[in-house]
């Protein structure tokens, strides 16, 4: 493994095999993930967000970042973590959310229009 700027990489007879790239590592960028993880051709985008124990479990994604999550498909994913600050953190995934959006599994609350 192989600390980078912004991630680290890992490699096998010095071919990456995984590069992990975190955007928000020293600045918050406010992009459109946190971080992203390349495997051989494949990208995966992922969005974190944390909540307290008392917080609502709404997710609060930009316009941008919902355009990337329906670009990205498959390749885009929110890893929410409840219970952040405890010792029992919860990570709970959710894995392309604009196929979960189409299906009915997940519902919007609140859009903004410009």
């Amino acid at each position: 493994m192989t600390n980078t700027e912004d991630g680290f990489i890992i490699k096998e007879d010095s071919k990456s095999l995984v590069e992990v790239h975190w955007l928000n590592k020293t600045l918050d960028w406010e992009d459109c993930y946190d971080i992203k993880v390349v495997e051989g051709e494949r990208q995966q985008y992922i969005e974190i967000k944390s909540y307290r124990p008392t917080a609502k479990k709404l997710i609060k994604l930009s316009g941008q970042q919902w355009k990337l999550a329906r670009a990205m498909g498959e390749n885009y994913q929110i890893y929410r973590i409840d219970n952040a600050g405890t010792r029992k953190p919860k990570l709970v995934e959710i894995q392309n959310p604009s196929l979960l959006y189409q299906q009915g599994n997940l519902s919007i609350d609140s859009i903004y229009l410009i």
